[in-house]
C-alpha cells in the first residue's frame, strides 16, 4: 500500500511556526488597574461611636471638641453628646449637623451617596441679629485621595462646597452683608464614618477672611 506524506500540513507547520514564536516574545501590555473608591454609602451610626477633632484658625485660636453618639432615633436621624456630654447635637442622616432652630436652617455638606463627581444644591434659612434671608450653596465630590491628619492617614471623598447669602433685611442688604461668601471643603472618609478634616473660609463683606480648619484627632466606631 502506498503512503501518502502529509506535504501539505508539515509545510503550513513550518510556515506558522516562526510566527507562532513571535507572537509568544510579544509582550502582553499589563492591564491598567480601577480606580479603587471606598463606600459613598451612607454609614449607620451606633450608639457609642466617637470622634475628636483639633481646631485651629488663621488668627491662632486654637480648640478641641468631640461627638459622641448617644440615640440613633427611629427616623435615621441622631442625638450625640459633646465631651463633656453636657450639650446634645442633633445630627440628620447625612450626618450635617442639624440648626437647632430647625432642618430648614441646617446646612447640607454631606448628601449621600457620595462619588466623585456627585454634586447638588442646597438653599436654608440664615438670620442675624434682627436680619433674616437665604443661604444657596452648590456642592461637588471633587475626588478620593488620601489625608493624613492627627488620627492617621484615610482615603475620603474631597467635596468642596460654596454659599453666598442674600438678606431681605433693607439695613443688612446697605451694609453690604449680600456680598459675604463662605466655603467649605469636607473630606469624608468610609472608615471613620465621618470628616476626617474640614476647612471652612469665611469671607466678610469688609473682605475680612477667616479660614478653619479642623483635623480628626482619635476616634472609635467599631462594631
Amino acid at each position: 500500500m502506498m503512503t501518502m506524506r502529509p506535504t501539505f500540513s508539515i509545510k503550513l507547520a513550518r510556515a506558522l511556526s516562526p510566527i507562532g514564536i513571535v507572537l509568544m516574545q510579544i509582550p502582553m501590555a499589563a492591564a491598567e488597574p480601577e480606580a479603587s473608591f471606598g463606600s459613598g454609602d451612607r454609614p449607620a451610626w451606633k450608639v457609642g461611636y466617637r470622634w475628636a477633632y483639633d481646631s485651629h484658625n488663621n488668627f491662632g485660636a486654637e480648640d478641641r471638641w468631640a461627638r459622641v453618639v448617644t440615640q440613633a432615633l427611629p427616623d435615621g436621624t441622631y442625638r450625640a453628646a459633646n465631651g463633656s456630654g453636657k450639650r446634645s447635637f442633633g445630627y440628620d442622616a447625612d450626618l450635617n449637623t442639624i440648626d437647632e432652630r430647625g432642618p430648614n436652617y441646617t446646612l447640607k455638606a454631606i448628601k449621600f451617596p457620595l462619588s466623585v463627581g456627585a454634586s447638588w444644591t442646597h438653599r436654608r434659612k440664615i438670620e442675624w441679629n434682627l436680619s433674616a434671608g437665604e443661604e444657596e450653596s452648590t456642592w461637588k465630590v471633587r475626588a478620593y485621595e488620601t489625608i493624613t491628619v492627627p488620627a492617621g492617614s484615610f482615603e475620603c471623598y474631597r467635596i468642596e462646597g460654596e454659599a453666598f447669602r442674600h438678606w431681605q433685611n433693607g439695613a443688612a442688604m446697605v451694609q453690604g452683608y449680600n456680598r459675604k461668601r463662605v466655603t467649605t471643603t469636607v473630606w469624608y472618609c468610609p472608615a471613620v464614618k465621618w470628616f476626617g478634616k474640614r476647612i471652612s473660609e469665611d469671607v466678610a463683606h469688609t473682605s475680612l477672611v477667616t479660614t478653619k480648619t479642623e483635623e480628626l484627632r482619635a476616634f472609635a466606631v467599631s462594631e
